[in-house]
C-alpha cells in the first residue's frame, strides 16, 4: 500500500478477520488473473493463529506471489482505557512481531473497526490505510456487512484512473456462499474449527482408535 508513489489508481485492500485459509484462496484467484493487492492479518484475535505450520505456509506463499501482508491492528484488544501513546506503542511491538514471523519488514497497518473504536490511531513513519490521502468519502469504500455505503463498486472503481481510490474487501463474504448474511460464513467458519481441530486430535492414539474410519 505504498500509494505514495502514486497520484492514481486503485488500492485493493483485503482486512482478515475470520479465515486466513480464505485469504490464501482469494489470492490465488487474484494471481492467476494478475492482480495485486495488501492483506492485513491481526495477532490478537482468537479466531485463527498467524504463527500456526499451515498459517506460515499460506503466508509465505502469499508474499512469494507478490502480496503485500501487513498487519489489521485491533485497538480492542487493549481496552479502551488505553491512552494513544500506549496503543501506539502495543502497535509498534505487532510490527515488529509480524515482521519477525513473515521474515520481511512490515510497511503498513490497517485498524479493525476503528468507528466502533471511536479512535482512529496513527503513527509516524508507517503507511496507515487510514491515513488522509486515501481514507474519506471520495476516497475510500468498503464491502462491511455486505454493503457499500450507497456507493457503486463499478462506478468508484471507474474513478480510480483519476485519483487515488482505496477499497476494502473481506474475502468471507464472497467465498462462503451467496447469501448476504452471516449464516453461510458462519457455516463454513465451524466446519472449519471442526476440519482442523479433528486433524490435531488425530495426533493421539486413543482418538485415532475411537475414530478409525
Amino acid at each position: 500500500m505504498d500509494y505514495k508513489r502514486y497520484k492514481k489508481g486503485l488500492i485493493l485492500r483485503h482486512d482478515i478477520d475470520y479465515s486466513l485459509d480464505l485469504a490464501w484462496q482469494l489470492s490465488e484467484i487474484e494471481s492467476a488473473i494478475g492482480v495485486t493487492a495488501s492483506y492485513y492479518i491481526q495477532l490478537t484475535t482468537d479466531v485463527y493463529n498467524p504463527f500456526s505450520f499451515s498459517s506460515r505456509d499460506m503466508l509465505d506463499k502469499m508474499l512469494s506471489n507478490g502480496f503485500e501482508v501487513g498487519l489489521h491492528f485491533d485497538p480492542m484488544s487493549y481496552g479502551k482505557s488505553l491512552s494513544d501513546r500506549n496503543l501506539i506503542t502495543q502497535l509498534s511491538y505487532e510490527i515488529e512481531r509480524l515482521s519477525k514471523l513473515l521474515g520481511t519488514e512490515v510497511k503498513s497497518y490497517s485498524l479493525h473497526n476503528p468507528g466502533s473504536f471511536g479512535r482512529y490511531i496513527r503513527t509516524e513513519g508507517m503507511i496507515g490505510a487510514y491515513d488522509e490521502e486515501i481514507f474519506g468519502d471520495d476516497k475510500y469504500f468498503s464491502d462491511s456487512n455486505y454493503t457499500f455505503s450507497g456507493k457503486d463498486p463499478l462506478e468508484w472503481v471507474k474513478k480510480s484512473h483519476e485519483r487515488l481510490i482505496q477499497l476494502v474487501s473481506h474475502p468471507i463474504l464472497y467465498l462462503t456462499g451467496r447469501t448476504h448474511s452471516f449464516e453461510e460464513p458462519l457455516k463454513y467458519m465451524m466446519q472449519s474449527y471442526y476440519v482442523n481441530l479433528d486433524k490435531y486430535l488425530h495426533r493421539n492414539w486413543l482418538y485415532r482408535k475411537e475414530h478409525r474410519g
